[in-house]
């Protein structure tokens, strides 16, 4: 596996929070749009603006639903990998970094031992090197 396949789970996780972040926008917009129609008694201007945004947050929430099956895909795909990895020191910076998203400084941080975040990029590094030589 390649450090590119590895990193997708972090960036499918990143994307399920920008489009949990734009539900939340635009839910809030049609809160404050329909707030409006009350205290002036009804817009259909308003009313088209405000099924505009059902029907994008509807489209976001499928999307949003496909790609967290896909994160659980995955992660099961990434876990089952990092399984096979003999060293427990390198098995564990590999969870940490890849299940766990944890920058270069937390992993060193968790691992102890006086590891520093450039050596335990460097054995990951290195590892991926060897299995993919």
């Amino acid at each position: 596996m390649t450090g590119k396949e590895l990193s997708q789970l972090y960036y499918l996780r990143k994307e399920i929070q920008k489009q949990e972040e734009r539900i939340y926008i635009l839910r809030a917009k049609a809160e404050k749009i329909t707030t409006n129609i009350s205290a002036t008694h009804g817009c259909r201007n308003a009313t088209d603006k405000i099924s505009q945004i059902v029907a994008v947050i509807a489209d976001l929430e499928r999307l949003m639903e496909h790609n967290k099956e896909k994160c659980i895909i995955e992660q099961q795909r990434i876990e089952k990998y990092i399984s096979s990895i003999e060293d427990s020191l390198t098995r564990e910076i590999f969870r940490l970094r890849h299940i766990d998203c944890f920058s270069w400084n937390k992993v060193a941080i968790e691992v102890g031992g006086g590891n520093t975040a450039d050596s335990v990029r460097m054995i990951h590094k290195r590892y991926l090197h060897l299995v993919n030589a």
